[in-house]
């Protein structure tokens, strides 16, 4: 794996200079499975789509990142929960041309009122997000981070990532494999992503197994109970074990779960029982 080879080095690299490389990890997904993800060690992500989960004030689901909703934005009611959340990441309105928002049925705000909106929220949020669909990238102050959205049915930044490159990144949505994609362009430019694609999986009754590899929940069990909950438990499980090996151990390296210690290792790969494995990219 390139990427692997790029952050172990990247690794000993921040070892030498007294600082070592973190990434923090979101599974932006309503209740109960936002309570399996951070049972896992996953980060807890909301929306304003998601219902507030009644364990969100212990600590290791605290809500670490508040995602707006830039279809129908209303800065008012992303602020009132940003300032009850107090995350530590936000995101902002997306900035969009006219034509773009045209295509999707959403409003374009001007770059300066976008500026406005996250001077705001970052009253009530460590890092607050704002998510270029345009190049305007030098306009946009050092002291945000920027968003980048990876090719999925939410959206996709129509911009190369390399353009990214030397700038705070957050990767938004796509699949864990172009996550690894992304990871290996702008290495430790990528300080922290948010996932769901794994309970679309679920849906469909299938278990994400490792790289382009998924696999029908029957090779698992004969069971016809609680299949979604079921596939996304085994996706979260092998997804935490494939993040493991992607970042040397070091993605959410404090979360209460994983007690700032690496997890046992193993040498085997997470696969399904029998080895059927489906092999195909998933969009």
């Amino acid at each position: 794996m390139r990427a692997l080879g790029l952050l172990q080095h990247e690794e000993e690299h921040a070892k030498r200079n007294g600082a070592l490389r973190t990434v923090d990890v979101m599974y932006t997904y309503g209740r109960p499975v936002c309570c399996i993800a951070t049972s896992l060690g996953f980060r807890y992500g909301m929306s304003h789509a998601h219902k507030l989960c009644a364990y969100h004030h212990r600590a290791r689901h605290k809500a670490y990142f508040v995602d707006c909703n830039w279809r129908n934005y209303s800065h008012a009611q992303h602020v009132e929960l940003v300032k009850r959340m107090r995350p530590k990441y936000c995101t902002v309105v997306d900035l969009l041309t006219p034509e773009q928002a045209r295509e999707v049925g959403a409003k374009a705000y001007e770059l300066k009122q976008v500026l406005e909106f996250a001077e705001e929220l970052k009253q009530y949020a460590q890092h607050v997000i704002v998510i270029p669909k345009y190049d305007c990238l030098d306009a946009i102050p050092d002291e945000y981070i920027l968003g980048y959205s990876l090719a999925s049915s939410y959206g996709v930044t129509p911009m190369p990532i390399e353009a990214f490159r030397g700038r705070r990144v957050h990767l938004l949505g796509g699949t864990l494999e172009r996550i690894t994609d992304a990871v290996e362009r702008l290495g430790s430019d990528v300080i922290s992503f948010d996932i769901n694609y794994l309970s679309k999986l679920a849906v469909r009754g299938r278990v994400w197994c490792g790289p382009r590899k998924t696999c029908a929940l029957r090779e698992f069990t004969t069971s016809r109970f609680g299949v979604f909950y079921v596939c996304v438990t085994l996706s979260l499980t092998h997804a935490a074990h494939y993040l493991d090996e992607l970042f040397a151990g070091k993605w959410n390296a404090d979360h209460p779960v994983k007690g700032g210690k690496r997890r046992a290792r193993s040498n085997h790969q997470p696969v399904c029982l029998n080895g059927h494995c489906e092999q195909h990219h998933i969009a």
